[in-house]
This record gives structure tokens, C-alpha cells and sequence, in this order.
């Protein structure tokens, strides 16, 4: 790999797998480019045969690793390969998908955020504000910047959730001048930084999907990265590509393959427990470890993970309002012990004929309180296509419900209120804990 020059040049790292949005994607980031001669784009091509980028074949500013779907090992060990192959020492590393739209000059806006962020060495992301393919040619792109939260709890396998979370305050930032706020979590799909990153925090092929942006989080701050999240959109990027293929849903069982990614699945989360020290493990993670600038607890400190005990704190967890969530701190530890949150899994059982019958259902609020009646942790379960589980709660074919989740007091009861399409809410059902 070359050493990173003082070259002015982005590459930018796009890992496609069987996405007809690559195309469009590479269209709009050299036209939305104020400088589009300075671009050198890494793409990990993971194709089928329908697939065709023929106007960009001949690009010299695209350099392909081209690879047929079926022998590819997922999304992390795709962005390896970029890494690994593709790069050739440009001053500044941009890793995409390739669905994505892009802000007007975005190459000049993000050389300006990096050159003001008050670190030395930055790294801004986030998660890119949606957009809609089909629906491009009737609206336009929102301005609604994300920062990243965790969720509530780690999951059973040890990994810990994130969700995108409007940052309300972005028209104040706007007009105070306020670029960049920190973050305690980086995302996949938008990372910008020194091409240096590449040199010191490669991407572990071993990795499958979930685990990559935790682990790509502990890794840079633990190597001395700060992180910065954008308070204006940067990048639109497209999330439920319900028509499109998955690695995941690709390789299976039934399509025959040797490798599953179940089976890559769970390696990887072993691997990501061990190297978080949630398992006992003697694991020499060598180039794909931690740093040493700062320990995995000052990333706890500062990200308010307790990665050991599965915990998670309070000012990092999504639970109710955003305006209650601090900007990440490095916290004391007292302040680190005394805000985590107690890991509950209850099991709820109502009464069938205390839900309506003969009408259609868009979405269930359920959430526990105190015996108080403070809400601690609420949850919505909206109709989704193909989701059998709430399929079979809406139309009353079950009437049980298992939440794990992580609040800062004690449940004393649960509420379900359920609303019906286009209607109203049903009187709500308490249930004693």
C-alpha cells in the first residue's frame, strides 16, 4: 500500500454488490464534484451478468476489482479489498455504498469541514439522509442530517445496535455556524478522513456485516481519531432496497452455497466479541486490532459502552426524546457507573378481547413504565410487509410478546395501545409486571 501523498486527490472507496444503483451513483459523484479531475474511485464490483458500466469502463480515475457475486465474502471484506488493492496514497479517503446522491461541491465541502474540525486527526460521518430512487424525478432531496445513536441494549450475540436520529438542532447549528458536532459511532457508508486511515485501521475481511461500524469506531478512536458528525446532508443514501439482492439473503442453503453467510455471520460475531474482551479469547488480531493511543476503555468512557457487561449508557441510548441526548463527553467513572442502564427481558401476555376485532391495524405503541407512570422504554411496531411476527399479533393469531431492553428504572407495567388504520386508538391495556 503507498504511503499517503500530499496530492489534494479523494479516493473514494465504493463496495457494489448486484446494485443497479451503481450507476447512478457514479454518475452523480463526479457530476456533483466541484473538482471531479481530483476523484480516483475504488470499486469492488461484485456483478452478475446483467450488470453493465460501460461508460465508466475506460475512466481513468476508476480502478475496478471485479468479482462474479457468488465468490464474494461480504460487505467488510469487500471494503478490504478497496483498501488493500485499490488504494494508491491520495490525501483523502471517502467510503461509500453505491447507492447514494450526493450534495452539490460535496468534495470541496467535506476538505472544508476536515480542515476546520478541531482535531488532528478528524474522521466525519454519519449516516446519509435517505432518498428514494423512484421517487427522484418528483421530490427533491431533504436536508435532514443524522447523527448515530445506539439502541437500548446489546443484542443475545453481543453486538450493539445503532439508528440514524435527526439532529433537531441543525437549522440553530446552520445559523451559528456550527458544521460539525462529535459523535461517538461511525457509519459504513460515509467515512471521510486522511488517507492515512487506510494505512492504520485496514478493514478485517474476517468481518461480515453487522459488527462493522462498532468495531470501525473502537478501532479509530483507540488509534486517535476523533469523530465528527456533519450538521448539514452531505450524502443521501438509499437503506431498504426492499427489491434489491442481499449478500445475505444470496447465501443460502437452498441456493447451494459451500459458505453460508449465516455461517460468516457468526464467525464474525465471535470475532468481534473477542475483540471487544466480551469472550475469553487469546486472538493476535495483529493490523486488525486496536490502537494504542488510547485504550478500548477511554473509547467506553467516551462512547458510553460497557462492552464486558453488555450495558449501555443513558446518554447514548435511543429511549425518548433526542434534545435529552448530551453531545458524547469523556465521563468520569463515576459518571460512566452510576448512568448505565439495567438490562431487562420480560414476557407479556394480554387478553384477546381486549383487542378490537374486524379492523386493520398500522402500528402498535408498546412501552413499560414506572409505577409512576414515566414512561422508561417504548417500542412501535409498525405493519411491515412479509413480517409474520407482527402479522400475527395485528390479526390476533397471537397475543404474546418478548422485549429485552435497557431503561434507567424499574418496569412497574406494560402499556399496549394499538391504532387502527386511518382511525383511531384502541383504549390502552396496562398489564401489571
Amino acid at each position: 500500500m503507498s504511503i499517503t501523498q500530499n496530492n489534494n486527490l479523494i479516493f473514494v472507496s465504493i463496495a457494489s454488490y448486484r446494485d443497479p444503483e451503481l450507476l447512478p451513483t457514479l454518475r452523480d459523484l463526479f457530476i456533483k464534484a466541484k473538482y471531479p479531475d481530483l476523484i480516483r474511485v475504488g470499486l469492488c464490483w461484485q456483478k452478475d451478468e446483467s450488470e453493465s458500466i460501460e461508460e465508466f469502463i475506460d475512466n481513468e480515475n476508476i480502478r475496478i476489482y471485479e468479482c462474479d457475486w457468488q465468490k464474494s465474502k461480504g460487505a467488510c471484506w469487500a471494503r478490504h479489498i478497496i483498501q488493500k488493492f485499490l488504494y494508491e496514497g491520495e490525501e483523502y479517503y471517502f467510503q461509500l455504498d453505491s447507492h447514494h446522491r450526493f450534495k452539490e461541491h460535496w468534495d470541496e465541502y467535506l476538505k472544508n469541514l476536515y480542515d476546520e474540525a478541531p482535531s488532528s486527526k478528524p474522521i466525519i460521518g454519519t449516516y446519509g439522509t435517505t432518498y428514494w430512487p423512484d421517487r427522484e424525478d418528483t421530490e427533491p432531496l431533504i436536508e435532514e442530517p443524522y447523527r448515530i445513536v445506539t439502541f437500548d441494549t446489546f443484542t443475545d450475540d453481543g453486538d450493539i445496535v445503532s439508528r440514524p436520529q435527526h439532529i433537531i438542532e441543525h437549522d440553530n447549528h446552520k445559523a451559528n455556524n456550527v458544521n460539525l458536532i462529535n459523535a461517538r459511532l461511525l457509519s459504513g457508508h460515509f467515512i471521510f478522513s486522511s488517507g492515512m486511515f487506510v494505512r492504520e485501521c485496514i478493514y478485517d475481511p474476517n468481518l461480515y456485516f453487522r459488527g462493522e461500524e462498532i468495531t470501525l469506531s473502537a478501532r479509530a478512536y483507540t488509534h486517535g481519531y476523533d469523530m465528527f458528525h456533519p450538521t448539514r446532508s452531505v450524502v443521501w443514501h438509499e437503506y431498504l432496497r426492499q427489491r434489491e439482492h442481499k449478500h445475505w439473503g444470496d447465501h443460502t442453503k437452498i441456493s447451494d452455497f459451500d459458505t453460508l453467510a449465516s455461517t460468516r455471520d457468526k464467525r464474525s460475531k465471535q470475532r468481534q466479541r473477542a475483540l471487544f474482551n466480551m469472550d475469553p479469547n487469546n486472538l493476535d488480531f495483529k493490523h486488525y486490532g486496536l490502537g494504542n493511543v488510547r485504550s478500548l476503555h477511554d473509547y467506553e468512557l467516551y462512547a458510553g459502552l460497557d462492552f464486558k457487561n453488555r450495558r449501555v449508557h443513558k446518554y447514548a441510548a435511543r429511549l425518548n426524546d433526542a434534545r435529552d441526548m448530551p453531545e458524547p463527553f469523556i465521563m468520569t467513572e463515576q459518571e460512566w457507573h452510576e448512568g448505565m442502564l439495567n438490562k431487562h427481558t420480560i414476557d407479556i401476555t394480554w387478553n384477546y378481547e381486549d383487542v378490537p376485532d374486524d379492523v386493520e391495524f398500522d402500528f402498535w405503541f408498546f412501552g413499560f413504565e414506572d409505577k409512576d407512570d414515566n414512561l422508561l422504554w417504548r417500542k412501535d411496531m409498525h405493519i411491515e410487509k412479509d413480517n409474520t411476527y407482527y402479522n400475527n399479533i395485528f390479526n390476533k393469531k397471537s397475543n404474546t410478546h418478548r422485549s429485552v431492553f435497557s431503561c434507567s428504572g424499574k418496569p412497574d407495567h406494560c402499556v399496549i395501545i394499538p391504532h387502527i388504520k386511518d382511525g383511531d386508538w384502541v383504549e390502552k391495556i396496562i398489564i401489571k409486571v
